[in-house]
């Protein structure tokens, strides 16, 4: 008779990719198929999924930087998208609570994501059967291969694994976050989306509630500098600094950095590349 897991570990799922690129979207989803129980024994002993947002931690409006847009002569707007604007100090330190006591967040955390998130529909079944129509099979196999992938980690690590925390976040693999935040991630999922469809989808949001009040983007922000920030920060991850090509470097690989060959993808395309890409993923 096997011997039975000793302890329970936890796993932590870190998803990214450029402003608007369906991040929570499937950070939701994931979390759907972590906890179902369609496919589990009831006596199966549950797993805690928590979803921790990199807009959480954000410093306050008044501490951000300052930069001209467009240009030295432009109006100096505030920076969201460089690694000077987040506390990673409070991020790491969220991130290291939430492994280590079964998904639970700190108790001063504050979270505005669920106060800008357009509805993502959070059950796979329902997402599937409305807007994909595709049918029970479907809906069964992702959880399948989702739990099945959970079962071959607890089996490798020889201990249960109680708690997923996954990490949304557009800055988590760029060039100025600190290793000891990219340390604790043990999957890393890098979502691509095409700039005009990136741009449309930030155009089209009425704004997001802040620390110290709401903002909503000037004209020109998204392509003065939300993308080229997004460049910036990330370029170095493939070859060549092609971040259209889709082609990532072999550091970028060797540290667990994954990405979908295609950029314009489907929510329910991006889903399944990001199951495979958790079977690829050797724990």
């Amino acid at each position: 008779m096997a011997t039975p897991p000793s302890s329970n570990s936890a796993i932590c799922i870190a998803i990214s990719g450029p402003s608007s690129s369906g991040k929570t979207s499937l950070s939701r989803l994931l979390r759907a198929a972590f906890t179902s129980r369609s496919t589990t024994s009831p006596t199966a002993p549950p797993v805690t999924c928590t979803i921790l947002h990199g807009d959480d931690f954000y410093l306050p409006d008044s501490q951000l930087p300052l930069v001209p847009l467009g240009g030295p002569d432009g109006e100096k707007v505030q920076d969201w998208d460089c690694p000077e604007a987040l506390d990673f100090s409070r991020f790491l330190s969220s991130v290291r609570h939430a492994k280590s006591q079964g998904g639970r967040l700190p108790d001063d955390h504050v979270s505005y994501e669920q106060t800008h998130a357009v509805g993502v529909e959070e059950s796979i079944a329902r997402f599937l059967a409305a807007d994909t129509g595709a049918g029970t099979d479907k809906i069964v196999e992702l959880e399948k291969r989702v739990l099945a992938w959970l079962g071959g980690v607890e089996a490798a690590r020889g201990c249960v694994v109680d708690t997923v925390v996954i990490v949304d976040g557009f800055l988590l693999f760029g060039a100025g976050v600190p290793e000891a935040l990219q340390a604790e991630f043990d999957v890393k999922l890098m979502i691509r989306t095409p700039y005009e469809k990136a741009k449309k989808r930030r155009e089209d949001r009425e704004g997001y509630t802040t620390m110290e009040g709401f903002w909503h983007d000037p004209p020109g922000y998204f392509e003065l500098l939300v993308w080229p920030a997004y460049v910036k920060q990330h370029s170095y991850l493939f070859q060549g600094g092609d971040m259209e090509s889709g082609i990532l470097t072999s550091a970028a690989l060797d540290r667990g950095i994954r990405t979908p060959r295609a950029a314009d993808q489907t929510l329910l395309e991006t889903l399944e590349w990001a199951v495979s890409a958790l079977e690829d993923t050797k724990l």
